[in-house]
C-alpha cells in the first residue's frame, strides 16, 4: 500500500482517518500491516492488523550482552 495514496487522499481533503480507512479497506494485506498518519493540522489515524502482533517497546528489552538490564522507565527529561 503506497503511502502516497493516503497522502493524496488527504491532499484532496480527506481526514487522516477517512484516508486510512479507505486505503486499509482496499488492502488484501491489511491484517499484517501497521500504519500511522498525522495530518498537518495534528489529526491522526492508526491501524494495526490482527496478524501484526509483534510490538515491542525497545526501552523494555533486556539484551543478553548488556551488563545490566535496561530500565523500563523512560529516561529523565532534559532541562
Amino acid at each position: 500500500m503506497p503511502q502516497s495514496q493516503i497522502l493524496g487522499l488527504m491532499a484532496e481533503g480527506a481526514s487522516p482517518q477517512e484516508a486510512m480507512d479507505r486505503r486499509v479497506a482496499e488492502d488484501p494485506q491489511r491484517e499484517s500491516r501497521q500504519l500511522g498518519v498525522i495530518g498537518i493540522d495534528g489529526r491522526s489515524a492508526q491501524h494495526t492488523g490482527a496478524d501484526n502482533s509483534f510490538v515491542v517497546d525497545p526501552r523494555a528489552l533486556e539484551w543478553p550482552s548488556d551488563p545490566e538490564p535496561r530500565s523500563k522507565e523512560p529516561p529523565p527529561a532534559q532541562p
